[in-house]
């Protein structure tokens, strides 16, 4: 037993520290560059198009026979991003960074979106059918099997993704809701731990189709609830509000620290971890979320792209500034020597009393629970890509339940750490595709923009982009 547990220990420290390589400096500076060079090839995108994509909007509702709308996909897609991370992920970066973290959190995002255009896009192209499903089915693994023509490389990205998404990030996420409910009510975490395994069970058991159905009320309805709770504190501070948006720009740039001269220093420290916070909640170019959007039934590939530059649009234009903004109304009462969603806890408290609370531990049950069944569409698709025997995804389902428990009261340091590890090699495999496919994702954008002067609704056919003339399997 002594030697099993220096191994395991042994192993975290290795895990621990490649991973901290890896997002410490390789991840941030790729995930920049992708969103740079997309932003440019793609002529910004996410400038020209972003009224386009809130129209879409209007008439993303549709479905056909088994397939899903893009709505659906949106909301399933939004339900994993818009995690717990998006509440406590940005009151660690304001307690790290200080107020002008939300500034760069703000740049890198409408970065990002052109990232996440690129890769959703991507997604759509190489979709397939999959008739044991009777749906649509793509994502990483599909373009870089059949785009960069490597089966390996795509049976072990969806290794890594069932894994991390599927299962490590399931059980932090249960395993912060069991948090949040037992200093909320001191409920014991063994309860809310079989709670929402029971849940995600009746969710999950129904697939893909049914996690898109409970996705797209349940989606809007925290979005609501949460801005609600944001937009009362703000108005309660209404006179506070200018001099917040200054404090964030002053403090982006260092401003107030010019007289002491550490303008440098407190500059880089606020950019870096406003860059990383925006990289790690909106998911651009980890290849994550153009797994459930490839699964929308679409006219032209582009279309789903677009809107799924919302999804970045959403969770950090609205989540994240919000969260933001709750902290800073009572930035200088509740922030010193506090950190994570107790930073959002005090200060919602400090303005709306300690019922407040409930209503955000339930936002946080809602976020993580939409997160978990968001999460497990992921690892099905993968699932599908690597096998197309059902008993699999059967399988995949016990496992999953039952880590949604185990994960609500265990510690799970060394879970995380290896997430964290998976989700990294995931990205750069993503970005090796984005960056070898961009040209085709640049022809499948001009196409539709060339369509658009013309008509409401492009239609896509392959023969448009000499890459894909002869990819056999192409179902446009």
């Amino acid at each position: 037993m002594d030697y099993i547990i220096v191994f395991i220990d042994t192993l975290h420290t290795y895990v621990s520290a490649i991973s901290d390589i890896l997002w410490g400096y390789v991840l941030v500076v790729l995930l920049l560059i992708a969103g740079i060079f997309f932003t440019v090839k793609t002529n910004f995108v996410q400038l020209k198009m972003l009224k386009h994509a809130f129209a879409l909007l209007k008439d993303s509702h549709d479905k056909v026979d088994h397939h899903i709308s893009s709505f659906q996909a949106l909301s399933t897609s939004l339900a994993s991003v818009v995690g717990v991370g998006s509440i406590a992920g940005m009151a660690v970066a304001i307690s790290l960074g200080g107020p002008g973290t939300i500034f760069w959190v703000w740049v890198i995002a409408l970065l990002g979106m052109a990232t996440n255009m690129a890769e959703h896009t991507l997604g759509q192209i190489y979709k397939t059918k999959k008739d044991s499903l009777k749906m649509f089915m793509g994502g990483p693994s599909y373009y870089l099997t059949r785009g960069l023509q490597s089966k390996k490389l795509g049976t072990i990205f969806s290794l890594l993704i069932i894994v991390s998404f599927g299962i490590a990030f399931n059980s932090v996420q249960a395993n912060t809701i069991g948090d949040s409910f037992f200093n909320a009510f001191k409920v014991e975490k063994s309860i809310v731990g079989l709670i929402i395994a029971l849940l995600s069970a009746i969710v999950i058991l129904g697939g893909i189709q049914r996690i898109a159905k409970v996705s797209s009320y349940l989606v809007p309805i925290m979005g609501i609830i949460y801005l609600l709770l944001a937009f009362t504190i703000i108005i309660i501070n209404i006179e506070k509000v200018p001099g917040i948006f200054a404090l964030i720009f002053k403090s982006a740039f260092g401003i107030s620290e010019f007289a002491t001269g550490s303008v440098a220093s407190v500059f880089l420290q606020t950019a870096v971890v406003g860059i990383k916070r925006a990289l790690f909640s909106t998911e651009a170019g980890m290849g994550s979320t153009p797994n459930i959007s490839a699964s929308a039934f679409v006219k032209h590939p582009v279309k789903q792209g677009i809107l799924g530059m919302l999804g970045v649009f959403f969770v950090a234009f609205v989540i994240c500034t919000s969260t933001a903004l709750i902290i800073l109304c009572n930035y200088d009462t509740t922030v010193d020597g506090v950190q994570g969603v107790k930073l959002v806890q005090d200060s919602i408290r400090a303005n709306l009393g300690d019922m407040s609370v409930l209503i955000l531990t339930a936002c946080i049950f809602i976020f993580g629970f939409t997160s978990i069944i968001g999460n497990y569409s992921y690892a099905e698709n993968n699932i599908a890509f690597l096998t197309k025997k059902k008993v699999y995804i059967y399988l995949l389902r016990i496992i999953v339940v039952a880590t949604v428990y185990f994960g609500t009261v265990a510690s799970l340091n060394f879970v995380w750490d290896l997430a964290d590890l998976f989700m990294g090699l995931m990205i750069l495999l993503n970005l090796t595709a984005l960056f070898a496919l961009y040209k085709i994702i640049v022809s499948a954008l001009n196409d539709y923009s060339k369509q658009l002067k013309f008509t409401k609704e492009p239609i896509f056919r392959k023969d448009t982009i000499e890459a894909l003339k002869n990819d056999k399997e192409n179902i446009w």
